[in-house]
């Protein structure tokens, strides 16, 4: 069977899509399984944490391949840009011509989606109010953590340089690697997320089983104060809103 590397930057709805995949109970447990901020949260869970906190990255490796895939041998995983880096140095191939062929060879046969935000401003500013407050998922981390995020215009211009930077690293990257990704726009994942995911499964070739229905518990975040802010800072930037 296949595998897919969903491509990704932060706020562009990963999350999202990355429930309705695994709902599907056919397109594996998409997850960000190589981000290094959360290897050591993994490496516990899996029971391979060593007393001194580190762990055989063989072992590490063979983990997270098993839980990104599902029975029908299907693996899922989510890659900002950044981790991309990360794990193809792991991988030994931070000087490899081709790393998607790297990649194949370590995690199998892949087929790539490149999802993306068309409204940066927007992005940035959801990036903002996570990082500031901590709750990145409502329902999940709004009880724990309870700040709220100021606006600031600087933060906000950062992350939208950020964003773009990213997008512009990920199709340099499919040209370079000789891969053509399936392009997904949050903003038709947000309108339609059940038939954006059935464009996954049908790009991998998969069907969804009878009875069994695309869902995620995943509430949108953006409100009113985001929509001030988007108003503020297209102001303050000197750009024409939309």
């Amino acid at each position: 069977m296949t595998g897919y590397i969903l491509c990704a930057t932060p706020r562009s709805g990963s999350t999202l899509l990355c429930s309705l995949l695994r709902s599907s109970g056919v397109a594996g447990q998409p997850e960000s399984w190589f981000r290094l901020q959360n290897r050591e949260d993994w490496a516990r869970d899996w029971g391979i944490l060593r007393s001194d906190g580190g762990f055989d990255w063989d072992f590490y490796l063979r983990a997270a391949i098993a839980a990104g895939t599902g029975r029908n041998g299907v693996f899922g995983l989510r890659l900002m840009w950044n981790t991309l880096g990360e794990l193809v140095t792991d991988l030994g191939g931070a000087a490899a011509l081709d790393q998607a062929a790297l990649l194949g060879r370590t995690l199998g046969p892949l087929r790539f989606i490149h999802l993306r935000r068309g409204d940066l401003v927007a992005q940035a500013i959801s990036r903002h109010r996570a990082e500031a407050s901590g709750t990145w998922h409502l329902d999940i981390e709004e009880a724990e953590h309870p700040v709220e995020a100021c606006y600031d215009f600087a933060r906000i211009d950062g992350y939208l340089r950020g964003a773009e930077a990213d997008n512009a690293a990920w199709q340099v990257w499919f040209a370079a690697n000789r891969v053509t990704p399936l392009h997904l726009a949050y903003e038709d994942l947000a309108a339609a997320p059940q038939a954006t995911a059935r464009r996954v499964l049908d790009l991998l070739g998969l069907r969804l089983p009878e009875g069994r229905s695309l869902h995620a518990a995943n509430r949108r975040m953006a409100d009113a104060i985001s929509a001030d802010w988007a108003a503020r800072f297209l102001a303050e930037a000197g750009l024409a809103p939309g």
